[in-house]
């Protein structure tokens, strides 16, 4: 069963109608990973102190392991989610074998882009039990209303100019998204400005406090060296140094915590700037 794009919010948040296993596909890697999270907390009603999430990789499980998962009741939790990541076409008849509408395990299945032709979503489209969310990149109708949500749901006034300039610079990548919408909530401002948003969106003119933060990383003291009096010139400009260090290091933080040694890509591509891959190895 599709569902359809002004009937996602409601689903995620509600469940409601019941659908059980669900399949998140699409090119945004971090919307994909946003509404998981949510689905995730409405299953649990919010409280997730005696409740499972299993994660499976399919591309490296053994051929019994997601049965095993599928038919292995915990001891220690009511509810439990499957959240198998990586699947392909194979996984439909595992599904069709093995899973037997359980209200206590809700299983997940996180994939890319998926074709039209693709069993698995088709699979998906079909069934009346299974529900398929498109997860696509944002465009900018869709950008300027998650902006303005945001900014009514944290009691925040933002400058017309300031929502344009964001549609206009903003990358497509739904977490990058709230990661530079957050930064907002790090200040001490009800009122944000145009001169204000250009001052600590990651663009370009805030890469050379990001290339601070992992130059000390790496051990590196090249930029106090040679240009640090050049680029701080001024208070504004130290204070715009001070608010970019400190919010990204908050996003750095986050991509530690949701860090997995066999998915260092998939966590960079969800949590950091696309600018930054350049720097992987630090």
């Amino acid at each position: 069963m599709k569902i359809r794009p002004f009937e996602i919010e409601n689903f995620v948040a509600s469940l409601k109608p019941y659908k059980n296993p669900i399949l998140l596909y699409g090119p945004d890697n971090g919307l994909v990973s946003h509404r998981t999270k949510n689905i995730i907390n409405t299953f649990f009603n919010g409280n997730k102190k005696n409740e499972t999430v299993r994660v499976i990789d399919n591309k490296q499980k053994k051929s019994t392991e997601l049965n095993d998962a599928i038919n292995t009741k915990s001891l220690f939790s009511t509810k439990e989610v499957l959240r198998i990541i990586n699947p392909d076409d194979k996984i439909v008849d595992e599904l069709k074998t093995n899973f037997s509408q359980d209200s206590n395990l809700l299983i997940i299945i996180n994939a890319g882009e998926l074709t039209p032709r693709s069993k698995l979503r088709k699979y998906f489209e079909t069934s009346k039990e299974a529900a398929i969310i498109a997860c696509y990149n944002i465009d900018s109708v869709e950008l300027r209303r998650i902006i303005i949500k945001f900014a009514t749901n944290n009691n925040l006034k933002i400058e017309d100019h300031a929502i344009e300039y964001m549609v206009q610079n903003l990358e497509n990548n739904y977490q990058i998204i709230l990661n530079e919408l957050e930064k907002l909530l790090l200040i001490d401002e009800k009122f944000i400005s145009y001169i204000l948003i250009k001052n600590i969106l990651s663009l370009n003119n805030s890469i050379i406090y990001e290339d601070i933060i992992l130059d000390c990383l790496s051990g590196s003291k090249k930029f106090f060296n040679n240009s640090f009096e050049s680029k701080m010139h001024s208070i504004s400009a130290a204070n715009s140094m001070i608010l970019n260090i400190k919010t990204f290091l908050l996003t750095f933080s986050k991509a530690l915590d949701s860090y997995n040694k066999k998915n260092l890509s998939e966590v960079v591509e969800q949590h950091l700037p696309k600018y930054l891959f350049k720097k992987k190895a630090v």
